[in-house]
């Protein structure tokens, strides 16, 4: 997300680049998205053993195929609620990159 920077505390205050970036999304590989009959701007539920989010699709070639990606800059998608909350023991960074997860279109 070029408009927006980390968790957003300093970026997400501009008007102008919250109506750039618009509402964070739920990335998925177009053939990812094509199996689970998931389609752009349909509404998501990601889950793992750690919680559940819900969110808005966006289907494109970025993330490879079997890998989900989304920001955690906007606080209306909690993704860090379905990661793992492991800790490297020496520098204490998150291993937020690494969490299996399922993705379920949510039916209106």
């Amino acid at each position: 997300m070029l408009e927006q920077w980390h968790t957003a505390t300093m970026t997400g205050r501009i008007a102008e680049l919250a109506q750039t970036s618009g509402l964070a999304t739920i990335e998925l590989n177009e053939q990812d998205a094509w199996a689970l009959k998931i389609g752009g701007g349909d509404p998501v539920e990601v889950a793992s053993s750690f919680g559940t989010v819900r969110g808005t699709a966006r289907v494109t070639d970025a993330p490879r195929r079997g890998v989900v990606f989304a920001s955690f800059w906007d606080v209306r998608l909690l993704i860090n609620q379905v990661v793992a909350d492991h800790v490297d023991a020496v520098s204490k960074e998150p291993e937020y990159k690494v969490t299996a997860v399922r993705v379920t279109k949510v039916e209106a």
